[in-house]
């Protein structure tokens, strides 16, 4: 009966942590693409400006 216990107790700790780990994954992944979409804006930007410059 306690090994019963402490299997389902082990299950819920490890279904806790899966559920943590997506989170932090999905987290994560919102993170890098704010990142990608800064950098992507930032090289356009850049890129205007070098081209205005030169225009100029």
């Amino acid at each position: 009966m306690l090994f019963l216990w402490s299997s389902r107790n082990q299950l819920q700790n490890y279904f806790r942590l899966r559920i943590e780990l997506t989170d932090m994954v999905k987290k994560t992944r919102s993170i890098y693409i704010y990142i990608y979409i800064y950098i992507y804006i930032y090289s356009v930007q850049r890129t205007q400006w070098m081209s205005h410059i030169g225009l100029s």
